[in-house]
């Protein structure tokens, strides 16, 4: 009996330790991020569905988390006529959801960004109509609300990376001189739409990893595509997609580095994801504590005081939560 004791109490003890070691470690990753987010950290997901935007349990959970703000793929802004005038069902359908969403996120102290997303069509002149008309959707919407109901800014994500033939299969397949041709086209994309739209709000653009490997002549001068986007965005994204601070750091190292000499605002993007394969990507299998901690320890990785974070994305993010 007297052993059974002793052997009790000793894996109480232990079990104990444990948690006290847990319930530690816990509360060193919030206060790290609880600090930065208390004082200039901007904090942002992504957020592709616009079929949620009613549902502010969505918006709620943004809020606890502490994200500053959302880059919405509100592409339904297209449906403008062009004068510039929605009409009756756009009015219903887009403009009153949309100018409802952000003031719900103003009360809440998150800022709204419009999300231009496209998968390299845009890169060709003959294709960039849809562009346009969502451009004169967001010019549109934004004089017909008040200051709290609109966008913050603009938020690019191409990836021309991800343009398919007809056939299926992905221009980026090609090889090398095809992928530099796309690259020259997409910054050449990006100069297009700040000097045609830059004038009216900021534009912020979000960057692979790996873009890096391109060289880009740029206004006139040749430079790494990774620092041209750097120069031609406000505030730039990478797609710094690995499951470790470390990792996540290392990949982005180079456009890190650029960000701080000229001194421009820069994110590294975590990914919440459970493809099969792409585990090296993800932080879905390895649970939120993981997250919570990696996130944290970005800032002791490298010495840029304005580094950023990102979620991708909104709705995967609070289903995992949910489910964890």
């Amino acid at each position: 009996m007297m052993k059974g004791t002793v052997n009790l109490c000793v894996k109480r003890l232990l079990l104990t330790g444990v948690l006290m070691l847990f319930v530690m470690r816990f509360i060193a990753v919030e206060e790290c991020l609880g600090q930065r987010r208390g004082s200039d950290m901007r904090f942002g997901v992504w957020w592709w569905s616009v079929d949620n935007l009613a549902d502010l349990s969505y918006l709620d959970f943004a809020k606890e988390q502490g994200i500053t703000e959302i880059y919405l793929n509100q592409h339904h802004l297209s449906v403008v006529n062009p004068n510039g005038i929605f009409g009756p069902i756009g009015t219903a359908e887009v403009v009153i959801p949309t100018k409802e969403f952000i003031e719900e996120a103003s009360a809440r102290g998150i800022a709204v960004y419009l999300l231009l997303s496209n998968t390299g069509s845009w890169l060709y002149e003959e294709y960039r109509q849809h562009f346009h008309h969502i451009m004169t959707g967001f010019l549109a919407y934004q004089q017909l609300v008040h200051e709290d109901a609109r966008f913050a800014g603009l938020h690019f994500n191409v990836e021309p990376n991800q343009l398919e033939k007809d056939c299926g299969t992905r221009f980026w397949t090609e090889g090398y001189a095809t992928q530099s041709r796309l690259m020259q086209q997409l910054i050449d994309f990006a100069v297009m739409a700040t000097d045609e739209y830059g004038k009216f709000t900021t534009i912020d653009w979000a960057t692979g990893f790996w873009w890096q490997n391109f060289t880009v002549d740029y206004r006139g001068e040749e430079m790494p595509l990774h620092q041209a986007l750097i120069l031609e965005s406000d505030t730039t994204f990478v797609m710094s997609f690995r499951n470790t601070a470390e990792g996540m750091v290392e990949v982005a190292r180079d456009h890190l580095d650029f960000a701080q000499e000229v001194g421009k605002d820069i994110f590294l993007g975590a990914n919440i994801a459970s493809t099969e394969g792409l585990e090296i990507d993800q932080f879905y299998h390895l649970g939120r504590a993981h997250l919570d901690e990696q996130l944290a320890l970005i800032y002791s990785l490298h010495p840029y005081e304005h580094i950023h974070l990102v979620i991708h994305e909104i709705s995967r993010w609070r289903h995992w939560q949910m489910e964890r």
